[in-house]
């Protein structure tokens, strides 16, 4: 990594490699600067820097109040030398006052998250502030890059619920015997509580909201404890339910194709993307034996589906497209009674 190297340079943000770029600005404050510096030295006032801003919510602080934040005179000497080196703080002019500002959100986020899970290692507690739920997605990007043991697990869960949810939605899937953990953690917490009618209205919805954006195994058995709601039924789709995404098209809510529905669209789009293949493929079957009851929802699924499909390979197009226009002909043959009788379904387009 060479000098000229920022942030935005790098080519992904894993745990690797931010924990290499932090490194990299500590090693090059160590050397350039005539304070008797080491690395340690950095780290310990990057992490202690990182606590404060949490304690205070505050990450972008007056340099004054770095001042009044710091442990020693040698931790203000390292933040300093650090915000001059550029890499992961820069120092703002703000009208009278000059601010320290994280250098980007990616390695804010990194940081805060090593230092909150080195201050509960350390401890063997978790600070009060970071019961915060605010700080739900620190906490779930510290999960998911730092692996904390079931006792830590179980300690966030207690404090802040909505970061082991993060954690799933941050490893998507490729961690399953983890995320089992971590849904397993959750699925005991929301038991204690008394089910999804035992939590605040503002908690369930950011729950089913970040489930809605997650792969996981752990999602479908999650959905079973909380009400249905389309933010339910869009995440259950999106793990490999298709049975949900016919229920959540079924209606006048956001599965009408009428209506401009920006999270549906993004995790249909997502979801075909994954899955296009299977669910055009059980789709076809499902058209030809659905029940009344869910014949709309089966029609402008199929329906998106096609639409979805316009983007892909022509010749997979066409293959998506004869499925379902197979399975609609016969569906229509068996059904024509249903159709007539379904206002509704005779202004589909």
């Amino acid at each position: 990594m060479q000098a000229r190297d920022t942030i935005d340079d790098l080519p992904n943000t894993s745990k690797e490699v931010l924990n290499e770029y932090s490194e990299y600005a500590y090693e090059t404050a160590s050397e350039m600067s005539d304070e008797p510096l080491i690395v340690p030295d950095y780290e310990r006032a990057v992490e202690g820097l990182s606590l404060d801003a949490m304690e205070a919510r505050n990450f972008a602080p007056a340099w004054r109040e770095v001042c009044e934040w710091s442990r020693s005179t040698s931790n203000l000497d390292s933040i300093r030398i650090l915000s001059e080196q550029d890499q992961l703080f820069t120092i703002l002019k703000q009208r009278t006052e000059r601010t320290l500002s994280f250098r980007h959100d990616r390695i804010r986020d990194f940081l805060l998250a090593d230092a909150s899970l080195n201050e509960i290692n350390r401890t063997d507690g978790i600070p009060d502030c970071l019961s915060d739920p605010y700080y739900y997605s620190i906490l779930g990007t510290g999960i998911a890059y730092f692996r904390p043991s079931e006792t830590i697990l179980s300690g966030l869960c207690d404090r802040n619920p909505l970061a082991l949810l993060e954690a799933l939605c941050r490893l998507g899937g490729d961690t399953p015997e983890y995320e089992k953990k971590i849904g397993a953690e959750f699925q005991e917490w929301l038991s204690k509580q008394g089910g999804s009618t035992g939590i605040p209205n503002s908690l369930l919805g950011e729950t089913m909201d970040i489930l809605r954006q997650t792969y996981s195994e752990q999602v479908s058995e999650i959905a079973e404890l909380l009400p249905q709601f389309p933010p339910v039924l869009l995440a259950r789709f999106r793990n490999g339910d298709l049975e949900a995404g016919i229920q959540y098209c079924t209606g006048n809510g956001g599965g009408s194709p009428n209506v401009n529905n920006p999270q549906r669209d993004s995790v249909f789009n997502d979801t075909l993307q994954q899955r296009g293949d299977q669910y055009t493929a059980v789709l076809s079957k499902v058209l030809s034996s659905v029940g009344a009851e869910h014949v709309q929802g089966a029609l402008r699924l199929a329906g998106f589906f096609g639409r979805t499909e316009l983007g892909r390979d022509s010749r997979t197009v066409g293959e998506h497209m004869e499925l379902i226009q197979n399975a609609c002909r016969h569906f229509f043959g068996r059904l024509s009674s249903v159709v007539f009788q379904n206002n509704d379904l005779l202004s589909i387009r």
